[in-house]
């Protein structure tokens, strides 16, 4: 008894302390528990690990959405022009509209109420992008890479441009939905079914709040709104939020520099232990305490009309009098100046109508008078609109902070200005409780919202809000981070489980940047690394991509630096790859190897004025059966025996085992197999290449009896000669032409290489029909020897099957590998072969099929025109440099980019920016929740941007420097003193002045120069 006294004394007396004294800083904060999540709530949202829905003082609910912004820019033009009559579904207003029909219901009636935040912070970018680049920063500690400056230089680089941008929209419930008789109803079952419970009566106790009919009637709004915001993908992107990083959020709004990343309140069904002295029947002791002690736990001083918190200075400001001339939050974004910390919070209730009831009533009997009569107007007018665009009432705060006073006053006069010049604006710094001011600009803190109150129909109200940002559908999960153009962080996971298929485009202009970005999409797929490098592949051509390989292989330690190799490939036997080799184990080619030689072999004998073999059909039956004639005959007819001398490697190698000799009268694949079985697996690998047929061994099969029999008499089209002939003559021809692939195999890659780079600069054709072709041939040629073993895993069956026993662990290994990892194939400078159809009609074939295979695929050329219209359907990503008029079209029908970012797009500058902010870029990404669009920019510091460039100047500069000094220096000396990434100017000066005669030689010089300037530290 006596302690029941002592108690109610104390909760007396801590009463009057906070009401008489000061009010307390918790006081300021509504929210006291969250509502469990039931098991309907985890069946509709299984991703949701903790509680939605939050109870404030008065026993209303609330849940929090993430604002993501937009999928696509919307067209702001006409947003509040009621003229307008067109229907645009890319425009503002019409998404305007369609909110407005879907929202109007529930704002004619008291219950519901929406409050955004939107908050701009440019001095937390450089935690953001360390956030972001975390996995990446990780990935290549890994797998070994060194490559810790650049990551650090990219953030340095990027932080100056970019701020982090947050939006939330609080939806809120309050128990006025319920009728009085329901409110009664379920406040009598509560009290029958928690009958006899414990009491915690300073701590959360959700059970004697949960009302079903509030649940399900909050419920009901939160799944209205995620469905109508989104509008099927083509509106703005919502993510519900969990009840604990809400509380982060505003925990880390009161206190920015003591919050820690990993802070959480504590939710009932967290783990807790006991705390503080226990009372009586008071079982607050074994509970979470109430949700605003936990998150406003701050001590907080105010100075006049300044809020400071762990030396942190903030301070507010609230509109007076709505915008004159209505306008959307962009104008008001870009009005703000960029280094301006700030945060925005519109609060948004229905019943404006109602409110203003008893006003009109007075001003009826004053409109008589002229200086009143223009509100009587606009009072009447809302009435008037009210049945068709519903009246709220709205307030608008905003604040900002700085380290001190005089910053925080200086942001302060910056954020009025840009606030008063929105739409001629009225606001207010003078409030009687600054605390109050500041709070109510905070997430979800104040249920209230501000004091100064407007009344703007519901249509006005939303077009004002934050909803037109860029969204990202990869927020936490970038593989690269790119910003928009206003300086916003976007991350981009690159082979995202939220797309159907891995197909992506890149396309530009030389000198727009397209190299650079490629290479950086490239760079950053080390970062899917689990251990080891990823499989990458890229055919090349114009050693854009050599940089890139020399990056990583100076990255690597010496002994695995054989994990990654750049071939600049020559039309020489040295260089010979037999499109014939097989599986090791194996003497039959796998499906997919097969059908890949059928379409080698076609291409080779493909007319190059038309584009097409001759009697495709008949020539593809031929080339089959060929095809199968010579396998059958080296592995079961007349295998090859193998000949001393021949691999002195081999010879070696069987000398272990026994004399060379006595294994004259064995073939090369009963050789392979020894080898195998005695560990020296690259010397079996070497023999079975001896053992496998080569292209002209077809000329013999063409020859063969039974393919005589079967197609002898069969003409080529159009003319006298046999078909076999024709074949004939253009397989001799293609033995002649391709000497590196006619022959066997001398050019290997290492089995554990991962990375490699294929340049076909040096062997490809010219831009006649017959240059075309050849480049149509070796870019096939050359994907099938970076990339084609990414599908195996897919094969595997087969691949069993098909080898011998002795070799399944080996492969085994191998098919993990491949399984686990996402793997990328890179084809640049497609533009060589647009006029070969072959060459698109694989890649398409490629992409069908490849999709389910874990292989991301990314072609580029210099203009969207280059791809025929099925891969430009397929593509399921694009990266643009530039955008031509020609390519408006495809973009619309194709990509369906919206008109507004095209035009926006073009009026861009283009190139790289002079601030060192990076080259802009239109980004499209078909995605399962929706497409999105967005201009983009690649923002690249100076030693990445050396090690990467390939304009021929720059190129050329680096690689005399790499000639001396190990990479990572000659990428210091060249950003030191070219922190553009560039030395083109200098070297075009000096070539000028120094006549034609020394024009060679510039470059030299200046490496020369480089090196000795900065002596021998370096």
């Amino acid at each position: 008894m006596i302690e029941n006294i002592l108690t109610q004394i104390e909760s007396a007396l801590a009463a009057v302390s906070l009401y008489t004294l000061g009010k307390d800083f918790t006081a300021y904060c509504d929210l006291r528990t969250v509502i469990g999540l039931t098991q309907e709530d985890k069946m509709l949202r299984p991703a949701l690990q903790a509680p939605y829905v939050f109870v404030t003082h008065t026993g209303d609910y609330a849940s929090v959405f993430e604002i993501q912004g937009a999928f696509c820019e919307f067209d702001e033009k006409d947003t509040f022009n009621e003229r307008a009559q067109k229907e645009d579904p890319e425009s503002f207003r019409d998404y305007i509209a369609r909110l407005h029909t879907a929202l109007a219901s529930d704002f004619k009636t008291w219950g519901h109420k929406l409050s955004f935040v939107f908050e701009r912070d440019p001095h937390k970018a450089r935690e953001e992008l360390t956030q972001l680049m975390a996995p990446q920063c990780r990935a290549i500690r890994r797998c070994g890479l060194d490559l810790d400056d650049i990551l650090q230089e990219k953030i340095e680089q990027s932080v100056p441009f970019m701020a982090r941008e947050r939006a939330f929209m609080v939806v809120y419930t309050g128990r006025t939905v319920l009728p009085a008789s329901e409110l009664k109803e379920e406040q009598q079952r509560l009290q029958k079914r928690l009958k006899g419970a414990p009491v915690a009566r300073f701590g959360q106790d959700p059970e004697h709040l949960r009302l079903e009919g509030l649940k399900i009637r909050h419920d009901a709004l939160v799944s209205k709104i995620e469905q109508d915001f989104s509008t099927d993908g083509q509106g703005v992107l919502l993510r519900l939020m969990e009840a604990h990083e809400v509380g982060f959020h505003i925990r880390e709004e009161t206190d920015r520099h003591g919050t820690s990343r990993d802070w959480q309140p504590l939710l009932p069904g967290d783990l807790l232990f006991p705390h503080g002295r226990p009372k009586g029947d008071d079982h607050s002791t074994m509970v979470p305490p109430y949700l605003n002690f936990q998150l406003f736990s701050q001590e907080v001083n105010t100075h006049g009309a300044l809020v400071e918190i762990d030396g942190l200075w903030h301070s507010s400001l609230a509109l007076t009098l709505g915008p004159q001339k209505p306008d959307t939050f962009t104008p008001l974004f870009h009005k703000i100046h960029r280094k301006v910390p700030f945060r925005l919070r519109w609060d948004l209730m229905p019943c404006g109508h109602e409110v203003l009831g008893k006003k009109r009533t007075a001003l009826e009997f004053l409109s008589v008078i002229p200086s009143l009569r223009p509100l009587y107007d606009s009072v009447q007018w809302l009435a008037k609109n009210n049945e068709r665009d519903p009246t709220c009432v709205m307030t608008i705060t905003a604040s900002t902070w700085a380290d001190d006073p005089q910053g925080v006053k200086r942001n302060l006069t910056l954020l009025q200005k840009a606030v008063q010049s929105w739409g001629v604006c009225e606001v207010t710094r003078t409030f009687g409780d600054p605390l109050r001011a500041w709070t109510s600009t905070i997430l979800a803190a104040s249920s209230a919202g501000g004091v100064h109150l407007l009344f703007p129909p519901l249509s006005a109200a939303l077009a004002m809000m934050p909803l037109n940002r860029p969204a990202t559908p990869w927020p936490n999960e970038a593989s690269v981070v790119f910003q928009t153009v206003d300086g916003k962080p976007f991350p981009v996971r690159l082979g995202s489980a939220l797309q159907e298929k891995c197909t992506e485009m890149v396309t530009g202009e030389p000198g727009s940047g397209k190299s650079v970005l490629l290479n950086v999409l490239n760079e950053v797929v080390i970062s899917h690394g689990q251990s080891q490098l990823p499989f990458l592949s890229i055919i090349d051509k114009g050693y854009s991509a050599q940089g890139l390989i020399r990056l990583i292989r100076d990255a690597l330690p010496p002994e695995r630096r054989n994990e990654v190799i750049g071939i600049v490939l020559q039309n020489d036997a040295e260089q010979c790859r037999n499109p014939f080799d097989i599986q090791l184990g194996a003497r039959f080619p796998l499906t997919t190897e097969r059908s890949w030689l059928i379409q080698l072999c076609t291409a080779l004998c493909t007319d190059p004025t038309t584009g097409h073999p001759p009697d495709a059909k008949d020539t593809q039956q031929i080339l089959s059966r060929v095809i199968d004639e010579v396998y059958r005959n080296n592995a079961e007819k007349n295998p090859i025996r193998y000949a001393p001398t021949l691999v002195p490697e081999v010879d070696t190698a069987l000398s272990e085992i026994d004399s060379p000799e006595e294994w004259e009268s064995f073939s090369w694949y009963e050789v392979r197999d020894r080898l195998f079985e005695t560990g020296h697996i690259k010397e079996a690998t070497l023999a079975q290449y001896q053992a496998v047929p080569e292209l002209t061994d077809l000329q013999s099969a063409l020859n063969h009896e039974d393919v005589r029999h079967a197609f002898g008499d069969i003409h080529r089209d159009g003319s006298q000669e046999k078909l076999l002939k024709t074949l004939s003559r253009c397989l001799t021809q293609a033995s002649t032409e391709y000497r590196l692939l006619a022959g066997r195999t001398k050019f290997a890659l290492d089995p554990n290489t991962r990375v490699i780079a294929l340049d076909l600069n040096n062997v490809m054709g010219d831009n006649t029909n017959e240059g075309q072709l050849r480049t149509g041939i070796l870019y096939l040629f050359a994907g099938q020897v970076a990339g084609g073993e990414y599908s195996l895993p897919q094969h595997r069956e087969e691949l069993l099957a098909k080898i011998d026993p002795r070799y399944q662990d080996f492969h085994l290994a191998r098919l993990e590998q491949l399984d686990q990892e996402m793997k990328t194939k890179v084809y640049d400078e497609l533009h060589n072969a647009r006029k070969v159809p072959f060459i698109f009609s694989a890649l398409e074939t490629q992409d069908r099929e490849q999709r389910k295979f874990g292989i991301r695929t990314l072609l580029s050329s210099q203009y969207l025109s280059d791809f025929p219209p099925d891969l430009l359907k397929s593509a399921n990503s694009l990266y643009l440099m530039r955008v031509r008029p020609e390519d408006a079209k495809i973009l619309t029908e194709h990509f369906q980019v919206p008109a507004a970012t095209i035009r926006r797009f073009m009026s861009l500058s283009k190139g790289a920016a002079p601030d060192g902010s990076g080259t802009c870029f239109l980004a499209v990404f078909r995605t399962k929740i929706g497409r999105i669009v967005h201009i983009l920019k690649n923002t690249v510091g100076p030693r990445e941007l050396w090690a990467l460039n390939s304009t021929p100047k720059d190129s050329a500069l680096r690689n005399r420097l790499y000639e001396q000094l190990d990479g990572r220096t000659a990428r210091n000396i060249l950003a030191e003193h070219f922190p553009t990434g560039s030395a083109e100017k200098i070297i075009e000066h000096r070539q000028k002045q120094a006549g034609e005669q020394e024009s060679t030689n510039i470059i030299r010089q200046l490496a020369d120069e480089l090196m000795s300037s900065r002596g021998p530290r370096w």
